[in-house]
């Protein structure tokens, strides 16, 4: 594109010279050439994005271009006086005769090579011996769905048989994968149990519809779902089975509109706003991580709303992390920092945030609720609460110089996308750890026993964490890119429900028949939960045998509750990073 684009920008002061050769009418002549070319850039730009590209798309309308253009310069060919008029209109025929043949034998884009991201994630097509896996992908996946949009191009790809991937202008954003799921209902779930009674929420983004779903598990009148692309619905709807027909849910609203914009248009409070999981480094998206939109987000919050806000441990240095964190804690006066394995999201509200543990232990059980969070392992409510890492409160002294990320000064949006390959997880979980302290203080037990118990799983988490970081130290450099360097979230899912057997398979593969599958089963027979938690970060580590161990000198008698100590089931390690 180097030619085209050096070519392009000569056109301009070529005109502006070719018109500039009186003096006595320079300031009319000069006018009139900048005022075309701004009327250009306005007609082009609405013609290009409302009319060209939902009518033909990018290639055909990037060859309707081409020969317009042609015909532009087959005009001014004509206008030579100095050729003959023979020379004038054959070199403008042969000009316009050549384009038309290049553009008819041209072939069509691949749409399946254009919706796997390779620019995004090129290390997911790359194995550890340095071998490309490209072609194998392109035999193997299969296109499910592919529309250019005004906005954006939506596709939705079967992966290797064995997954959807749902996906906006080839970059992966939610797929059917465990640590996907996972981050995707923990985003919405968590809030609407936070919040005693969510009337009216506002879902920020529709992407494959799954997030929308665990919002309407819950008892809410209303919900309303931004989404800037009108094609993502048609999408969204090759996920009804993961989704249970959410589209069809009168309650949702669908509002085809900028999610920002519709929080700057609407007069509604609302009394859960929560976004999809998109990246700051995504371009366009880094106005939804500023100070200024979580000030906007705040004041569209009925009384005792809280937010709930996406925030990746890749992709972001420790600072630029910071960055969002402290810019999150400017709009919100208390927050807190939970974890999903791979991520992180936080939750803001102008008040603390009681919890009730009973009533969250109540509501778990929700039939609803229970078979959407027990497919990624979290339907025991001290699972779900040991999620949490810390929290924020008015007058914390601040723990970073990180500078807040504004809309004029938008520093994440300039750094973030430098961080693209970058390892950067590793330093995140660092800083995570030396923050996790200890549970909230505004959770209310029913009991000691219970307190007890949700301390203990909260320290598993904290090894849990450790176990990540020790193995980040031994992943490849290759697989440290989106959603890879938190590979022992992957690598260990709890079994349950509708997912169980591809938890347990991974994309195609099998559970290796070691020390890991013996201390998969040795859990049942596992009494003391601290036993059971250790041996689930072994796993995670790799460590198999030292599980097994682990789990046989706690051994014990069986809990009380058969799903109080979950099975494990460890998938084979996976090719890709990407899903």
């Amino acid at each position: 594109m180097i030619l085209p684009t050096l070519l392009f920008g000569s056109t301009f002061p070529l005109v502006v010279a070719l018109e500039a050769n009186r003096l006595d009418t320079l300031g009319r002549r000069l006018g009139t050439v900048y005022a075309a070319n701004t009327l250009g850039a306005i007609g082009g730009s609405l013609v290009g994005g409302f009319v060209l590209l939902p009518w033909l798309g990018m290639q055909r309308s990037q060859q309707a271009l081409a020969v317009l253009l042609v015909l532009v310069g087959a005009a001014v060919l004509l206008g030579a006086r100095q050729w003959t008029p023979r020379a004038r209109w054959a070199s403008a025929a042969g000009l316009f005769a050549g384009t038309i043949l290049a553009v008819s034998a041209s072939e069509p884009w691949n749409q399946k090579l254009l919706s796997l991201g390779v620019f995004f994630t090129p290390q997911a097509y790359i194995t550890p011996d340095k071998r490309l896996t490209l072609a194998k992908e392109l035999g193997q996946d299969r296109l499910l769905y592919y529309r250019e949009g005004r906005t954006s191009t939506v596709a939705v790809l079967l992966k290797e048989g064995t997954h959807k991937s749902f996906r906006v202008d080839g970059k992966p954003e939610m797929s059917t994968l465990p640590v996907n799921l996972r981050l995707g209902r923990m985003m919405k779930h968590l809030p609407m149990l936070l919040h005693p009674k969510p009337r009216v929420v506002l879902n920020i983004g529709l992407g494959s519809g799954m997030t929308v779903a665990a919002v309407a598990a819950h008892p809410a009148e209303q919900i309303d779902v931004a989404e800037i692309e009108p094609l993502v619905s048609n999408a969204a709807r090759l996920f009804a089975e993961e989704h249970y027909h959410v589209l069809d849910d009168r309650r949702v609203h669908l509002i085809f509109n900028d999610g920002r914009n519709h929080l700057l248009l609407t007069d509604r409070r609302y009394d859960v706003i929560t976004p999809d999981p998109i990246e700051p480094s995504v371009a366009g998206a880094a106005s939804l991580f500023t100070v200024d939109h979580f000030r906007i987000a705040r004041s569209r919050l009925a009384p005792g709303g809280i937010m709930c806000q996406f925030l990746p441990l890749y992709e972001l240095e420790p600072r630029e992390y910071q960055s969002i964190l402290r810019s999150f804690a400017a709009a919100f006066p208390h927050v807190t920092v939970w974890w999903t394995g791979d991520d992180t999201f936080l939750i803001g509200s102008e008040e603390p945030i009681t919890i009730d543990f009973a009533r969250l232990a109540t509501q778990v059980q929700d039939p609803s609720v229970r078979n959407d969070l027990d497919d990624v392992g979290l339907a025991d409510p001290y699972r779900l609460l040991a999620t949490f890492l810390f929290a924020l409160k008015p007058g914390d002294p601040p723990t970073t110089d990180a500078p807040l990320n504004t809309d004029n000064h938008p520093y994440v949006e300039f750094t973030s996308p430098k961080r693209r390959w970058m390892p950067t997880v590793k330093a995140n979980h660092e800083e995570l750890l030396r923050r996790k302290s200890s549970l909230p203080d505004t959770v209310r037990f029913p009991s000691e026993d219970s307190a007890a118990r949700a301390v203990q799983f909260f320290k598993a988490q904290q090894l849990a964490i450790q176990a990540l970081i020790e193995k980040a130290n031994k992943d490849s450099p290759l697989c440290a890119g989106p959603r890879a360097t938190g590979a022992g979230a992957r690598s260990l899912q709890p079994v349950g429900g509708r997912h169980h057997r591809r938890l347990a398979h991974g994309a195609g593969g099998s559970p290796r028949q070691d020390g890991r599958s013996r201390a998969m089963h040795a859990t049942h027979s596992s009494g003391a939960g601290d036993q059971s938690q250790i041996a689930e970060v072994m796993v995670r580590l790799g460590g198999g045998e030292r599980a097994t161990r682990t789990l046989e000198s706690g051994a014990g008698p069986r809990p009380a509750s058969a799903g109080s100590v979950p099975r494990l089931a460890v998938s084979a390690p996976q090719r890709g990073c990407a899903p």
